[in-house]
């Protein structure tokens, strides 16, 4: 792609999208609350010893032992509606019970990565012009029939990355799409 931005994609990094419940529940909120910040002090500091984590209760201090619950990627929305939350398959243990939302096989997700430190600031719209391509359907009259079909995505976008988020079983009909793009792109230099 221009400027060297080229997409990567890590195939293991299984996500899922989930929320918080709607009827509010004192405790269900708490243990939401608690469970999340387990993830995110794993996440923010694997290495710390345990012994160093105030005010964490023994459930809390299991995740730390383990240095792969790190999560890689996580998003949360808060807002007045329930959080909503993208993150990886493997954390619904950690999280599963206290969330709502699709946890089967076909609703398994994959970002497709963008680095974008080498733009300067004022570089914008790359992430949400690539998934609304892939959105339309690609155009490019080399890709063979089915892979001209929309792929359904979702992005999320900030000054120095991007993903645009797929279906797993669409990852690889995306992945050729932008290939194909990117050569185009090549091609006009």
């Amino acid at each position: 792609m221009k400027n060297g931005i080229e997409p990567t994609v890590d195939r293991g990094l299984r996500l899922v999208s989930c929320a918080g419940t709607r009827d509010y529940d004192e405790k269900c909120v708490r243990e939401l609350k608690e469970d999340l910040m387990q993830v995110l002090l794993a996440s923010n500091s694997p290495n710390t010893p345990k012994n160093e984590i105030n005010g964490l209760t023994q459930r809390d201090t299991n995740l730390t032992e383990d240095i792969n619950s790190a999560a890689k990627f996580l998003s949360m929305t808060l807002s007045s509606e329930p959080v909503s939350i993208l993150m990886e398959e493997r954390l619904l243990s950690r999280l599963g019970s206290t969330l709502l939302g699709t946890k089967g096989e076909e609703d398994v997700l994959v970002p497709i990565i963008f680095d974008l430190r080498a733009l300067g600031w004022t570089a914008t719209g790359i992430v949400g012009g690539v998934a609304g391509r892939l959105s339309q359907g690609p155009t490019f009259p080399q890709l063979a029939e089915e892979d001209v079909e929309p792929v359904e995505v979702g992005f999320l976008s900030s000054a120095k990355a991007g993903s645009v988020i797929v279906q797993a079983k669409q990852l690889e009909k995306a992945l050729r799409a932008l290939e194909t793009g990117m050569q185009e792109v090549r091609g006009r230099r």
